[in-house]
C-alpha cells in the first residue's frame, strides 16, 4: 500500500513539474506584461499540430518575423477573445488589447496566427488585435495607444522589426502596418481588392491616430547614435597583449532607439567583438569598455568601430559620426630567443647542427653563423622556426656564434653556441725555431742573463706565419709574405717587456694555434667600450672587415694588432680573448 501511495505521489510530482517547464516555456513566448489565454489550436499553425491550412510549414522563428499587422476586431474584448476559442473560428491573433489598455496573449509568438487573409504575410508577422469599431470615432483610447506602443517597442526590440509606419498599401512584409495594408494574395478565389487581405479588410479605419502611435513608439523621430571618446590603452604595446577600448555612446537624434543596435569592432574586416547597444532615449548617452587580444604577430591592422543600424536607414544621414577607425600596430618588438641548440650528427669532416628559435611576436626572423673565418650561413627572413645547418671542419672556428634577427631589425639577440664551442678541432704540429743574439749577433742561451738591446729571430715553416704579444701590446706578423725562407725577429730593449704569448697561423687553412701559454693582455677588444668583450665587438670586426670604406674611428678600433688593416689577424686576438674569459 505505501509503495503504492509513492508511485501516486511521484506520478503528480512529475505532472506539476511538467506544467511548471510548460509554463516557463509559455512565459517565454510572448510579452511578458500579458496574461495567456490560448487560442484553440485549430485556429493557427503550429509545429505541434502542424496545420497550416495547406499553404506550408511553420516559420522558422525569429530568422521570419519581420512583420507587425495593427486590427480592430468589430467587437467587445470579451467576444474577441471567445471567437478565437471558437474551432470554427479558423482566425486568431497573437495579442488582443482592450480599451482599458489590458493585453493578452493568445498564440505563442513562434506559431502562426491566421489574422492577415495573406498566408504569406501571416508567416512572417505577429497579429495585434483591438477592441472596438473602425467606424467608430471614439474607440481608440489613451489607454489603448499606451499599451499597444509598449508592446510594439517589446517585439521591435526581440525580433529587430524595422519601426516604421509605410503609406498604403505594402507589397513587401517589413515594418508596422495595418490591415488595411495587406495585399489580397488571390482574387480569383478572394473579394475583389487590391489590399486588405483575402477579405478585403480597411482596419484599423481612419478614426486610427498612426502618428501618435509611431511618436509613442519611436520617441518623436528618428535616433541618431555617435561615437565619442574612444580611448585605446595601452598606446605601445607588443603582439599578443591585452587591449582595452573605452568609448561613450550618446543618442543625439529626435528619436529613441528601440531596436538592437549593436556596435562591432573589427580589425581591417575581421570582426573582434560585439555588443548589443541597450535602448537609448533622446539624449541618453551609454559609455562602457572591452578587452581584446592583439593578434601574435607584428601586422598593422586597421582598428574600426561601427554602430550597426538593424533598419538601414536610421543612421544612414550621419554615417561619419557612427564611425570610428585608427591604424595599429605592436610598437614593442620582443628580441626572438634561442630554445634549444642541439648537435644532430659528428664526424671528423663536418658537425651537423639543429637550431629551435622562438618569437613572442611571431615575426619572420633570419639566422645568421659565423666564425673568426667570417659569415657561415645568411638565410632568408621566414617563419621557419628550426633550422637545420651543417658546418665543415675547416670552418669551424672556436667559438662558432649564432645571430637571429626579426624582420623589424628594432632588436635582436644573438648568443654563443657555447656547447659546439667546447669541440676542438685538431691542428697540425708545428715546430717553432728560435735564437735569443745579443747586439752582438752572438747566440745566447735562454737561461743566462741577457744584455740588453737583445734581438729574438725566430724560424718556421714557410706556409705559417707568427705573430705575438707583450704584455700590452699585440705586433704584426713577423715574416714577409715574399721571403723566401721563413725568418724573422724582433729587439727588445727592456726586460719586464720579455711577457709573450706565441701564435702561430696556418696560412692555407686560415686557423691558429697557441704554442705557448703565457698571460696575455690585449690591446683593444672591447671595441664597443661597453666593458666587457662580446658578440657586439665581434659584429662590428666583422663589419669592419667586409667594409672598404668604413670610418677611421671604428677602423681603428678594430684593428686590434695596429697593423692599418682589419684582417684575420685581428679576429685571432678576439677570439683568444674569447678563450681567456
Amino acid at each position: 500500500m505505501l509503495s503504492q501511495n509513492l508511485k501516486e505521489s511521484f506520478k503528480t510530482l512529475l505532472f506539476f513539474t511538467f506544467i511548471f517547464l510548460a509554463n516557463l516555456f509559455v512565459k517565454a513566448s510572448f510579452f511578458g506584461e500579458a496574461n495567456f489565454i490560448p487560442a484553440d489550436e485549430e485556429n493557427f499553425c503550429s509545429q505541434k499540430n502542424n496545420f497550416c491550412d495547406g499553404y506550408g510549414m511553420p516559420r522558422n522563428f525569429s530568422k521570419d518575423i519581420s512583420l507587425i499587422v495593427i486590427h480592430v476586431g468589430e467587437g467587445s474584448f470579451d467576444s474577441i477573445v471567445k471567437w478565437f476559442q471558437n474551432p470554427n473560428a479558423r482566425a486568431s491573433a497573437h495579442y488582443v488589447i482592450s480599451r482599458e489598455g489590458k493585453i493578452v496573449s493568445m498564440v505563442n509568438e513562434e506559431n502562426i496566427a491566421w489574422h492577415a487573409g495573406n498566408f504569406a504575410f501571416n508567416q512572417v508577422s505577429i497579429g495585434i488585435e483591438q477592441e472596438g469599431y473602425t467606424r467608430e470615432k471614439g474607440s481608440f483610447t489613451q489607454e489603448m495607444y499606451f499599451a499597444l506602443a509598449k508592446l510594439l517597442r517589446h517585439l521591435i526590440q526581440k525580433w529587430k522589426i524595422k519601426p516604421i509606419h509605410p503609406q498604403g498599401g505594402v507589397l513587401e512584409p517589413i515594418g508596422i502596418i495595418g490591415h488595411d495594408q495587406v495585399p489580397n494574395p488571390k482574387k480569383e478565389f478572394c473579394k475583389n481588392c487590391d489590399f486588405g487581405g483575402c477579405n478585403c479588410h480597411f482596419d484599423p479605419g481612419p478614426y486610427f491616430d498612426w502618428d501618435y502611435l509611431m511618436n509613442l513608439v519611436t520617441g518623436g523621430g528618428k535616433p541618431d547614435l555617435v561615437l565619442e571618446n574612444v580611448k585605446i590603452e595601452p598606446e605601445n604595446f607588443a603582439s599578443g597583449d591585452e587591449i582595452k577600448v573605452s568609448l561613450l555612446i550618446k543618442n543625439q537624434g529626435e528619436g529613441d532607439t528601440i531596436g538592437s543596435f549593436f556596435l562591432n569592432a573589427y580589425l581591417d574586416q575581421n570582426l573582434i567583438f560585439q555588443k548589443e547597444i541597450p535602448p537609448l532615449n533622446k539624449f541618453e548617452s551609454y559609455s562602457f569598455s572591452f578587452s581584446f587580444f592583439w593578434p601574435k604577430n607584428p601586422k598593422e591592422y586597421e582598428f574600426s568601430l561601427k554602430i550597426e543600424d538593424p533598419y538601414d536607414y536610421i543612421l544612414e544621414e550621419n554615417k561619419d559620426n557612427n564611425l570610428f577607425s585608427k591604424k595599429l600596430f605592436p610598437k614593442i618588438n620582443r628580441p626572438p630567443k634561442i630554445s634549444e641548440v642541439k648537435i644532430l650528427e659528428e664526424k671528423e669532416d663536418k658537425v651537423s647542427i639543429s637550431v629551435l628559435a622562438q618569437d613572442e611576436d611571431n615575426d619572420e626572423i633570419k639566422y645568421i653563423l659565423a666564425s673568426p673565418k667570417g659569415i657561415l650561413f645568411d638565410t632568408d627572413f621566414s617563419l621557419n622556426f628550426k633550422r637545420d645547418f651543417s658546418i665543415q671542419a675547416l670552418d669551424f672556428q672556436k667559438p662558432i656564434f649564432l645571430q637571429i634577427k626579426d624582420k623589424r631589425g628594432e632588436s635582436s639577440e644573438a648568443q654563443v653556441l657555447q656547447n659546439l664551442a667546447q669541440r676542438e678541432i685538431p691542428l697540425p704540429q708545428i715546430e717553432v725555431q728560435k735564437e735569443i743574439q745579443n747586439q752582438k749577433g752572438e747566440i745566447q742561451k735562454e737561461n743566462e742573463i741577457y744584455h740588453f738591446p737583445i734581438k729574438i729571430v725566430f724560424k718556421l715553416d714557410p706556409k705559417y706565419n707568427l705573430r705575438y704579444c707583450l704584455e700590452k701590446n699585440c705586433l704584426p706578423l713577423l715574416f714577409d709574405k715574399n721571403q723566401i725562407t721563413n725568418e724573422g725577429f724582433i729587439e727588445f730593449s727592456k726586460s719586464e717587456d720579455i711577457i709573450l704569448r706565441y701564435q702561430v697561423l696556418d696560412l692555407a687553412q686560415n686557423s691558429a694555434t697557441l704554442v705557448q701559454e703565457n698571460k696575455i693582455i690585449l690591446r683593444k677588444a672591447d671595441i664597443n667600450e661597453d666593458g666587457k668583450v662580446g658578440i657586439a665587438d665581434f659584429s662590428i670586426l666583422m663589419a669592419m672587415w667586409q667594409k672598404t670604406n668604413s670610418e677611421k674611428n671604428e677602423a681603428f678600433l678594430a684593428d686590434l694588432n695596429a697593423d692599418g688593416i682589419v684582417n684575420l689577424p685581428d679576429f685571432s686576438i678576439l677570439m683568444a680573448y674569447f678563450e681567456e674569459i
